[in-house]
């Protein structure tokens, strides 16, 4: 049962429903929520949900692409793209098909591989190239891009990080 968190899912929902891309991040201590937050909203719409690993560069894009490819194929597969750019690009293509979230969960373990890929950058440069997908990234560093985020830490939703808090 989810309770609570109605003005998190009320700020997602409207990126979701603007006609742009948009790029969410969601942070907060740990076991606040924030993942099941991120399920919550995804439950009925067109999802890919990739959750990094504290693991090597390698493990995670196997993990990746198994999380892209069966979203696009609905079957569990062993296939795996040559690089995170190379599954970004392909998840950028499925976004002109149809609305689609991409939820990077535990991003910090991808970020930190000994390869270390730069989907960060990757994403916040996808804003001329896609309208219509959202990303929902747990736990990444809230000054890494200009985005709108949300802090779970409290019940008070932060998409204007100078409004007041409550506002």
């Amino acid at each position: 049962m989810f309770i609570g968190r109605e003005r998190e899912l009320e700020a997602l929902n409207k990126l979701y429903d603007s006609n742009k891309f948009e790029f969410m991040v969601i942070y907060g201590r740990r076991r606040v929520g924030k993942t099941a937050l991120i399920n919550q909203f995804i439950q009925d719409k067109n999802a890919i949900y990739f959750m990094g690993m504290e693991s090597n560069a390698k493990q995670n894009l196997e993990n990746f692409s198994k999380s892209i490819l069966e979203y696009r194929t609905g079957i569990e597969t062993d296939g795996s793209f040559h690089s995170f750019q190379a599954a970004l690009e392909y998840v950028f293509k499925l976004s002109e098909q149809e609305r689609l979230i991409l939820a990077i969960d535990e991003y910090p373990y991808v970020a930190r591989s000994p390869s270390r890929t730069r989907i960060l950058p990757f994403l916040a440069s996808a804003n001329g190239r896609t309208r219509r997908s959202i990303s929902a990234c747990r736990k990444l560093w809230s000054n890494a891009v200009s985005c709108s985020h949300i802090n779970t830490s409290t019940s008070t939703s932060l998409l204007n990080p100078d409004s007041p808090k409550g506002a």
